[in-house]
C-alpha cells in the first residue's frame, strides 16, 4: 500500500564494506516534514556494530565526508552523540538495526551518513521521508535494535 505523503529513498544499496573503509550516502530532505533512517547491518560480530557510525548535515553538499556532524546523531566519539551498540549474542544472527528519526524542519537540505565498519560488514541504509507529520510526533533521536 502506497503513502502518498511519504517515499521510500536508498541512501546505501547493500555494500559488503572491510575494516578501515568507509561507506557514504545521502539523502535530500528539501519539502519534507519528518524522515526515519534505517541502518541495516546484515553481518554482525561480538563487538561494536561499526566504528564509525554518524549523520551530517550540509544546505549545498552532498559527500557526507565533508558535511558538518549533527552532534546526535554521532556514535563512536566519546564527547558527543551515542554508543554505538554493541551485538550481545553469540548464536547464529540475523543482523543489527540502528533507527534515526529526524525533524527535517530542523535540518538543512542534505543529510549524509558516514559508517566505518569494525570489521567485514555488509550494510543497507533506506530513509523513509514524510509530509504532514505533527509536530510532537517529529523529533529528533535514535534507535539501536538488535534483531536475533
Amino acid at each position: 500500500m502506497s503513502n502518498p505523503n511519504g517515499f521510500l529513498e536508498t541512501m546505501i544499496a547493500p555494500t559488503t564494506a572491510t575494516t578501515g573503509s568507509t561507506l557514504i550516502g545521502y539523502v535530500d530532505l528539501k519539502g519534507w516534514d519528518y524522515c526515519e533512517i534505517d541502518v541495516v547491518g546484515t553481518t554482525v560480530i561480538t563487538t561494536k556494530v561499526a566504528a564509525v557510525l554518524k549523520l551530517a548535515e550540509d544546505d549545498t553538499e552532498t559527500d557526507a565526508t565533508s558535511m558538518t556532524d549533527i552532534d546526535l546523531f554521532t556514535g563512536g566519539n566519546t564527547t558527543v552523540g551515542f554508543t554505538i551498540p554493541i551485538t550481545v549474542q553469540t548464536v547464529t544472527l540475523k543482523g543489527n538495526t540502528m533507527k534515526f528519526r529526524i525533524d527535517c524542519r530542523k535540518r538543512k537540505r542534505y543529510v549524509g551518513i558516514v559508517i566505518q565498519p569494525s570489521t567485514t560488514q555488509t550494510y543497507s541504509v533506506t530513509a523513509n521521508k514524510f509530509k504532514g507529520i505533527s509536530v510532537d510526533a517529529a523529533q529528533d533521536f535514535m534507535l539501536g535494535v538488535q534483531a536475533g
